[in-house]
């Protein structure tokens, strides 16, 4: 289906720049075979935020009634960031590991294959 504008052109500036965060940045995080939600969360963040704080105060509260989130080790993961390899280094901060305005995150937690194995 084509699609057509009103008006010479379709420029305007991006709204989700990371200058309109104050410090803050948005990165998103999925945890493969537990897939409660739809799609990866969205997160605003401090950027100097320690990547286990997040991971402990932010990240696993929201999957607080998943049986999987107590027997989670999230150094055991399998990590990959923008879908590649990745080792974060739990005890710096978000920045600290590269991680940057709208970061993809992606973690497999061997052993966990989410509610009855069936990767949700």
């Amino acid at each position: 289906m084509a699609v057509k504008f009103i008006g010479e052109s379709y420029d305007f500036p991006c709204a989700n720049r990371v200058e309109n965060y104050g410090g803050d940045m948005n990165i998103y995080v999925v945890w493969d075979h537990h897939l409660m939600y739809c799609a990866p969360n969205a997160y605003r963040i401090p950027v100097n935020i320690i990547f286990r704080d997040f991971l402990e105060q932010v990240f696993a509260p929201d999957y607080r009634h998943h049986p999987d989130v107590a027997k989670v080790k999230w150094e055991e993961g399998v990590w990959q960031m923008e879908n590649e390899p990745w080792q974060p280094d739990f005890d710096l901060t978000l920045e600290e590991n590269k991680i940057a305005h709208n970061s993809f995150i992606r973690v497999t937690t061997p052993g966990l294959e989410g509610m009855h194995g069936v990767g949700n």
